[in-house]
């Protein structure tokens, strides 16, 4: 919250200026940032001046009496005054958007920027501004848990928030076994699968002799299935 910020949409009557023209001009003529109180100070002559314009006299009653119960577009706000002789003007709600910039919220019609919330996580902040999510060889989108969500589907993202990026992942053979080695392994595979399978037929032939009754044929036909699918 504060009384002015450069970032108000606003524009003085008298000058034409927006709160952030004078911000820049003021800079350039003191080198100093301007604050509340230089703003303020210009608002005040502005106000003067239509005050003395509406009036059409530089009576001090005359122009007192503008003061008191009219408003002025001044680059401090919509100014206007209470009984008093106090500012009625609304003190102004801040905040950061991603870009790390000041944008005034609120009052609504002065507003410079749409109210950021939820308020994004540190992991989100840091991804959007400091991380290689946006900026790298592979870009993407920050997600809310500080994760890229990458622009093409043949990369992942890696990292949070800081560390965020996306990866490309080349198309590759993951297998990492040669042709040649593909070869002998399916010969290998042919000659254990062909023998499971004689073995089977032979028990399954000669399940009646006494040799093959005394090792159990359902057993022998087990070992041999086995051994196939340990070949897989």
């Amino acid at each position: 919250v504060s009384p002015w910020d450069p970032s108000l949409d606003m524009q003085d009557e008298v000058v034409g200026w927006s709160a952030m023209e004078f911000s820049e001009l003021f800079l350039a003529t003191t080198q100093r940032t301007s604050t509340y109180h230089a703003a303020s100070a210009a608002a005040s002559v502005g106000a003067l001046v239509q005050a003395i314009e509406r009036a059409e006299s530089f009576d001090v009653e005359a122009v007192s009496n503008v003061l008191a119960s009219q408003e002025f577009s001044t680059l401090y706000g919509l100014l206007s005054f209470d009984v008093n002789g106090q500012s009625r003007a609304p003190s102004l709600h801040l905040q950061y958007n991603k870009d790390l910039a000041v944008q005034t919220v609120y009052p609504i019609e002065f507003r410079s920027a749409e109210l950021v919330y939820p308020m994004p996580t540190w992991n989100a902040r840091d991804c959007n501004m400091l991380s290689k999510c946006l900026t790298g060889g592979e870009t993407g989108v920050c997600q809310e848990d500080g994760t890229c969500k990458c622009d093409r589907e043949d990369a992942i993202s890696s990292g949070v928030g800081l560390s965020a990026k996306c990866v490309y992942i080349p198309n590759e053979d993951l297998s990492y076994v040669a042709t040649p080695l593909l070869i002998v392994g399916y010969m290998l595979f042919a000659i254990q699968a062909s023998l499971s399978l004689a073995c089977t037929a032979w028990a399954v032939h000669f399940r009646n002799r006494r040799i093959v009754k005394a090792s159990q044929p359902l057993f022998l036909c087990l070992v041999a299935f086995g051994t196939f699918l340990m070949s897989l």
